[in-house]
């Protein structure tokens, strides 16, 4: 079997839309957000790339997921969030990339608080969240 390829995070970019809607396909992505074609699949990509505060997790480059934060600036206060596309879950690379963001965004990103919740009905978005260090 072929090694995993890296997974970097990067800035979320307007085209990154392909596969923002490649992603949302899957049954249990309904509730990350609106991305039911291209068109509004290109408004959710250009709504991330504006924020200072979401990273797209690649592999090759091509988007695979999306860790986030929707800051309060006033109270130095982040909540965090993330998706994966179904077909490069349960590898750890949400775990790291979630970590990752946490620190950056506690240190360099200048916040004071980050908060998640999760769905009881998903664990491993659970799993992931104390991976990542929240309680």
């Amino acid at each position: 079997m072929p090694p995993e390829p890296l997974a970097v995070l990067r800035r979320v970019r307007p085209n990154d839309s392909e596969a923002i809607l490649q992603a949302f396909t899957a049954p249990d992505m309904s509730r990350q957000g609106d991305a039911q074609d291209l068109g509004t699949a290109a408004t959710y990509a250009r709504r991330l790339s504006e924020n200072p505060f979401a990273f797209g997790l690649t592999t090759d480059g091509t988007l695979r997921g999306v860790v986030a934060l929707n800051v309060d600036h006033g109270n130095r206060l982040g909540w965090f969030w993330y998706w994966t596309h179904p077909s490069h879950r349960r590898r750890g690379l949400t775990k790291c990339a979630a970590g990752t963001v946490s620190n950056w965004a506690l240190s360099a990103g200048g916040l004071e608080r980050l908060e998640l919740g999760h769905r009881a009905n998903n664990p491993a978005s659970g799993r992931i969240a104390l991976a990542a260090g929240f309680i």
